[in-house]
């Protein structure tokens, strides 16, 4: 399956050679210490450069952006408390503050749903080289309206007090003229209300729709199966004993978008309440929202390939304002498409490795343990990577948006309505890697045969 691949995926996937002598992780976005008894902090990108601070055992630092060198990994720090960015120091000798609270928002109350593709564990022995250029770090409630105020009945005006006339005298009685005949005026019917015109009901189908369209979904799931090579993750040696375009011509029939675009709408068809689908709805068709999308389906044409690593060079010498970084990863997190993306990424990975064990020898087959410590290794190091090219794809993206539309756009995915939302893309991205493993489970072992 020889995917053109994205920027993120090519350069991360390279990373995974070394994952097993990997050091400790850290991500954009982190609390962080310092690991050594001083590290050095560099204005660029080199330490050859001019050394702007020096820090010591124990200091805490933000780290806004990482940043990968031809030799070493670059953190883009700032002091904890403080605004002024820092400069560069090694990530090797930074370690995730685990005492440090959190500043992002917190994930959706629902667990995220397991996924059970696996019969036993996967495998993967990556061995791939390491990367050769600086890479994309991997990538209101509506208040109720208030009920109107009772009209009341104006009170009927009080009779005026009867006062009996004086007496006079009386006077001559004589016939009285015939009565005058008086008109009585037809009874005043007041016009017929016009019908008020009847909202149009929107099905599940056109909420679906809408929510793919609109959200830009359905252009990031497209990316997400044309840019993963799911094979690259496993050993060449081993590859090398099967039919490599038979296993491509199953992959490529199987891992594609319109699976994940099904489920995704199933779970939002069956799941949104009546009470919902209007906030749903009012979010997705907002000006906001719909120019935010465009932007992204931009981002991710083939064609701005060359603009997004240009972007991601320039970021090591000029660095985004404090406020875009704050919102970029509240988008991320409050999205969490890249976390599921890791996720069915490498149980699908597990399910190739076991699916192709019966074509393999014997002796090269993947085992349970191997497979298990090689895919947990790899796991962390993996979503470290995609989630700094995530990062770097949304400040690509939304260069032309305001912090104001950032923050109309970020608000509904933190609100509950938008964390349904969030839900339910994760269930169906799930629903669909299962589907999709339980296919290659039996479609690769009937077309791939040994060389």
């Amino acid at each position: 399956m020889m995917r053109s691949s994205g920027v993120s995926q090519v350069l991360c996937l390279a990373l995974l050679a070394a994952a097993a002598h990997a050091q400790p992780t850290v991500a954009a976005g982190a609390k962080a210490v310092v690991s050594a008894e001083s590290v050095s902090v560099y204005g660029t990108m080199s330490s050859a450069g001019e050394v702007k601070a020096t820090l010591k055992r124990g200091d805490r630092v933000t780290i806004g952006l990482v940043l990968f060198g031809d030799d070493v990994t670059w953190c883009d720090i700032t002091r904890v408390g403080e605004k002024r960015r820092l400069g560069f120091a090694s990530c090797e000798y930074l370690e995730q503050d685990r005492g440090a609270a959190t500043t992002a928002p917190p994930p959706a109350a629902e667990p995220k749903k397991p996924i059970t593709v696996r019969q036993a564990p996967p495998v993967l022995a990556p061995s791939l080289p390491p990367p050769d250029a600086v890479t994309v770090p991997p990538e209101p409630v509506a208040r109720p309206k208030p009920e109107p105020e009772a009209v009341k009945e104006p009170a009927p005006p009080e009779p005026a007090p009867v006062t009996a006339p004086p007496v006079a005298a009386p006077e001559p009685v004589r016939e009285p003229d015939p009565p005058t005949p008086v008109a009585i005026p037809a009874p005043i019917v007041p016009p017929a209300p016009e019908p008020a015109r009847a909202e149009v009901a929107l099905t599940a189908a056109d909420i679906v729709e809408t929510a793919l369209a609109n959200s830009g979904l359905r252009a990031s799931l497209a990316r997400y199966t044309r840019t993963t090579n799911l094979i690259s993750f496993l050993d060449k040696g081993r590859l090398a004993e099967i039919d490599g375009a038979a296993l491509d011509r199953v992959l490529s029939q199987q891992f594609e978008p319109g699976g994940f675009s099904k489920a995704v709408g199933d779970q939002i068809g069956k799941n949104y309440s009546p009470h919902s689908v209007p906030a749903l709805v009012e979010w997705l068709r907002s000006p906001v929202t719909q120019k935010l999308a465009e932007l992204e389906r931009r981002a991710l044409d083939p064609d701005s390939h060359d603009q997004l690593v240009a972007f991601a060079a320039d970021l090591a010498k000029s660095r985004p304002p404090e406020s875009r970084l704050e919102l970029v990863h509240r988008l991320y997190e409050a999205f969490q498409i890249c976390d599921v993306e890791v996720e069915s990424t490498i149980a699908l990975v597990h399910t190739i490795a076991m699916a192709i064990g019966p074509a393999l020898p014997k002796e090269k087959r993947y085992s349970s343990g191997e497979l298990d410590r090689a895919l947990g290794t790899v796991k962390a190091r993996y979503r470290s990577i995609m989630k700094n090219a995530r990062l770097v794809h949304y400040l690509f993206a939304y260069q032309s948006a305001s912090d104001a539309e950032l923050e109309q756009y970020v608000g509904f995915l933190e609100s509950e309505n938008g964390k349904l939302f969030v839900s339910l893309i994760a269930k169906g991205f799930y629903d669909a890697t299962e589907t999709i493993s339980r296919s290659l489970l039996i479609e690769i072992p009937r077309n791939l045969k040994r060389r």
